[in-house]
């Protein structure tokens, strides 16, 4: 049984479960080799190399797509009212943007990182606040940053004091 309909589209099942190539299909699309087509709306308006530019650009959206899909969970979507749904996308969408603008400002200060590593750094970003039953002292541990989070923080602007508290010996002063 051949179930990838690539392989199927070359081969002929006769009864008895005979299975034989059919050269006419791999003739025919050997026919094809080496060329790709690209469908240009308003192409009267575009010269060859504007619309191949278009087209080479296009990894950009299909990146979009895959970090919208997989890194920000975009689907499945687990809500079943419209608003709900909406509301996740637009989540997403906001998420998107924002991680996206944080991908360029940090390639502008010549730290360039990928989304996976931006959310790698963030992710490992913790604050704990406590409080001591006794005497009431409130407190907060906060986790170290890794050298990416710092080079985050730094672009955003954020304060880095969240150290001090973290390699303090007294935590409950």
């Amino acid at each position: 049984m051949i179930n990838n309909g690539a392989y199927k589209k070359y081969t002929n099942i006769k009864k008895g479960s005979l299975l034989t190539i059919d050269e006419t299909a791999i003739a025919e699309d050997a026919k094809w080799d080496g060329f790709h087509g690209i469908a240009v709306s308003n192409s009267s308006q575009l010269g060859v190399r504007e619309a191949l530019a278009r087209y080479k650009d296009l990894w950009q959206v299909e990146e979009a797509f895959r970090i919208a899909k997989c890194t920000l969970k975009t689907r499945p979507i687990f809500h079943w009212s419209p608003h709900q749904i909406k509301t996740h996308i637009l989540l997403c969408f906001m998420n998107l943007f924002l991680e996206r603008l944080l991908e360029l400002l940090l390639k502008r200060n010549g730290t360039p990182l990928t989304p996976d590593r931006i959310n790698y750094a963030l992710s490992s970003v913790h604050t704990m606040h406590f409080e001591e039953q006794d005497s009431n002292k409130k407190n907060v541990i906060r986790s170290a940053l890794s050298e990416d989070a710092i080079c985050i923080f730094k672009t955003l602007g954020i304060s880095l004091d969240r150290l001090k508290s973290f390699q303090t010996t007294n935590c409950c002063v």
